[in-house]
């Protein structure tokens, strides 16, 4: 028995892929992949979780290192400056549009890598979407805080299974 598939691109196009028996390619086991051109199907069956798309992480398979790589990257997680109003500080964090699902985001102003400055606040961001953070300056930390121009920032993100957390040092701009 030999199994064939067959594209048809165009009237004028067409081909025809022949794979012996036993090469995977059954509809029933496993996944089935034929391409043709720039023309693409995949079969999979029994999977759970979507396609990230081109170069993308699938959401159900994410790791942590992965994570880890998608936050430090050049755009990362914290957008703009950091703004401080009175006694409060104003950050966006995003989740990045190719983990590929929604995100539980944690963050903190911080004087040190051990020092917390402000509050902690956590928040569900969805996919390649951005939300507001006000953290609460701490009363021991306020005058540090007012002389700095800029704040370290820990933001810890969980997406499924896989937790990265990253610092980041942001201007901090004072209203």
């Amino acid at each position: 028995m030999v199994a064939a598939v067959c594209l048809v691109a165009a009237p004028s196009q067409a081909a025809t892929d022949v794979y012996p028996p036993g090469s995977g390619t059954g509809l029933l086991g496993g996944a089935t992949s034929v391409r043709f051109d720039n023309v693409s199907l995949s079969v999979l069956s029994g999977v759970a979780g979507g396609s990230a798309g081109a170069g993308g992480v699938a959401g159900a398979n994410l790791s942590s290192a992965q994570l880890q790589s998608l936050l430090s990257s050049g755009s990362g997680s914290l957008v703009g400056p950091a703004i401080l109003k009175g006694n409060r500080i104003f950050v966006k964090a995003k989740c990045p549009k190719k983990v590929g699902r929604t995100c539980k985001v944690s963050v903190q102003g911080m004087l040190k890598k051990h020092g917390p400055a402000t509050s902690s606040r956590t928040a569900k961001v969805g996919k390649g979407k951005t939300k507001r953070f006000v953290l609460q300056v701490k009363p021991k930390a306020r005058v540090k805080v007012m002389a700095s121009k800029r704040l370290l920032f820990k933001e810890t993100v969980k997406a499924g299974k896989a937790k990265a957390t990253v610092y980041k040092r942001l201007k901090l701009v004072k209203r």
